[in-house]
């Protein structure tokens, strides 16, 4: 009969009416497999990397581990404290990279538990106090809270550090850049817990970029002033 699907058509319609027709149970049923399938191909990917991490973590504990007797000073350091966006994993912590050059470290990021990774990083408090006495430039990309919710801790714990009898010394300066709407509450912080808040200068990010701010107008006051040598 004209117009009628014959042959491998005919069948080929007849499965997707059949699988259109399933009763909900046997769909249910098909996609809780699929489900156990995919987490037991998941589980295989997951204890391979930790197995992986456990070998490369060996390889670090014997490793020189303290950033301030590398060989070369003018060869930088780039220490990757958190590459994971949102939330800490298992395995990865916020955003937070440490970058350490001519005995200057420059913290780009700080998210949640920054502090807790330097002190797994490097396994000693006594270089980590070492590391934020050195820390002159907190560098905050933008206000959500998995790239800057732990700079209060890493800027108190510095100013536990600070010998008073150096507290007048300009070298102990620490800059924070921060994004505009940050700009009240960390000021708020600073004069509250921190002792030599004299050594902690707020710079708006608009003074390092020479184009035009467009965001953020209205919230550029009360920054420390800074010169950038070009």
């Amino acid at each position: 009969m004209s117009g009628v699907p014959t042959g491998s058509i005919t069948d080929e319609i007849e499965k997707e009416l059949k699988l259109y027709l399933q009763p909900e149970q046997v769909e249910r049923d098909k996609m809780y497999q699929k489900i156990k399938e995919t987490m037991l191909v998941a589980d295989s990917a997951d204890k391979s990397f930790r197995d992986l991490v456990k070998h490369t973590d060996s390889i670090a504990k014997n490793m020189n581990r303290d950033p301030l007797n590398n060989s070369d000073p003018n060869d930088p350091q780039i220490f990757f404290l958190g590459t994971v966006s949102m939330k800490p994993g298992s395995y990865r912590n916020a955003s937070a990279i440490y970058v350490l050059h001519n005995n200057h470290g420059i913290l780009m990021d700080c998210a949640e538990g920054s502090y807790n990774q330097l002190m797994e990083h490097f396994g000693s408090k006594s270089v980590v106090d070492q590391v934020l006495l050195k820390t002159r430039v907190i560098f905050i990309t933008h206000i959500h809270g998995d790239h800057q919710l732990g700079v209060l801790k890493v800027l108190h714990e510095r100013d536990q550090l600070i010998d008073p009898v150096n507290a007048k010394d300009e070298d102990q300066t620490i800059y924070v850049v921060t994004p505009s709407p940050m700009r009240d509450w960390m000021q708020a912080f600073i004069d509250d817990q921190i002792v030599n808040r004299h050594l902690v200068k707020l710079v708006c990010p608009k003074q390092l970029n020479p184009e035009k701010c467009y965001y953020y107008q209205n919230f550029n006051k009360g920054y420390t002033d800074v010169k950038v040598q070009e």
